[in-house]
């Protein structure tokens, strides 16, 4: 599992076409495919810590990073 958090303001041109409804939205894809949404998630670091409870954890914290995880 990859998660990202994407922050809007630094990172418009990812962000282009979302709504208000978007944002602080967790979603879950398998095979390329959107399988489920949380929204208005407003505490990613409650998210973090519930995931953190379930298994190990690995923060990715640049593109190369990410590169690497999918390998």
């Amino acid at each position: 599992v990859i998660m990202a958090h994407v922050e809007c303001h630094k990172h418009a041109d990812f962000c282009h076409g979302l709504t208000r409804k978007d944002f602080h939205t967790v979603v879950a894809y398998r095979d390329g495919q959107n399988i489920g949404s949380t929204y208005y998630m407003r505490d990613e670091d409650f998210y973090l810590q519930w995931i953190m409870l379930s298994g190990p954890l690995i923060e990715l914290r640049n593109d190369e990073d990410v590169k690497n995880a999918k390998k």
